[in-house]
């Protein structure tokens, strides 16, 4: 989830500091603020080892700006960062947890701090896309040894974030054996779209929770999901 997070401060926050790297994220940082409404799919691809071409993990995601409102969906949870509430929807334990409004890049401060680690920074070019590639200090407090981050030439919008972990992980499915190995995730970003029209209904709290005398309930699809209030802690 701390990816997911990072992928929303690298489109509308971060402050890249290489004079060519900057230049880039600058420009597509502009495509996203620039545009009022953009959808895209997203898919997700998790990597045992930083070398292996094998997906063990793969899911989807779909995401949706309309100004300061920002949707995300990724496999069973849903994000809805309102202009006047934050939800956090997981399908699977059914809870629904409800929060004052959150900034969507508003995690994204640590992820400029560790930009600050990065012991270099290089752009690599193709026919149609440009990479920036991060390469973290081995001293860096960052989760990631390596990142590149791949955009169009036509117009600068994400095609492809690649996030090398540095620290590793069990992979094995059996308690008694282990397989440790470095992640690496991939998340590719499709079928990108900003003709599209205005999904308000994404947006109103009333298409979620309803008031019930003093109480606030979820409403539809919803109706048996449990509520976390997390405005009250």
């Amino acid at each position: 989830m701390r990816s997911v997070l990072i992928i929303v401060c690298l489109l509308f926050g971060l402050q890249a500091f290489c004079l060519d790297g900057k230049e880039l994220i600058q420009k597509m940082q502009s495509f996203y603020r620039s545009n009022e409404r953009i959808e895209y799919t997203t898919r997700y691809q998790l990597f045992k080892g930083h070398r292996s071409t094998n997906v063990e993990t793969q899911y989807e995601g779909y995401n949706f700006k309309d100004g300061s409102n920002f949707y995300q969906r990724i496999k069973q949870t849903e994000f809805v960062y309102g202009k006047e509430f934050f939800l956090r929807i997981n399908s699977e334990d059914q809870t629904l947890e409800y929060d004052h409004a959150l900034p969507f890049w508003s995690n994204g401060a640590d992820f400029e701090k560790a930009m600050n680690e990065c012991r270099e920074v290089k752009v690599e070019e193709s026919e149609n896309t440009y990479t920036v590639i991060l390469l973290f200090k081995i001293t860096s407090q960052s989760d990631f040894s390596v990142m590149r981050i791949k955009m169009d030439k036509t117009d600068y919008h994400l095609v492809q974030l690649d996030f090398y972990y540095s620290a590793r992980q069990d992979f094995s499915t059996e308690r008694t054996v282990k397989d440790l190995h470095q992640p690496h995730l991939r998340i590719l970003f499709e079928n990108l779209r900003t003709d599209v029209e205005k999904k308000d209904k994404l947006f109103r709290i009333s298409s979620y929770l309803a008031e019930t005398g003093h109480f606030l309930k979820p409403v539809g699809k919803y109706s048996e999901f449990e509520l976390i209030d997390n405005r009250l802690n």
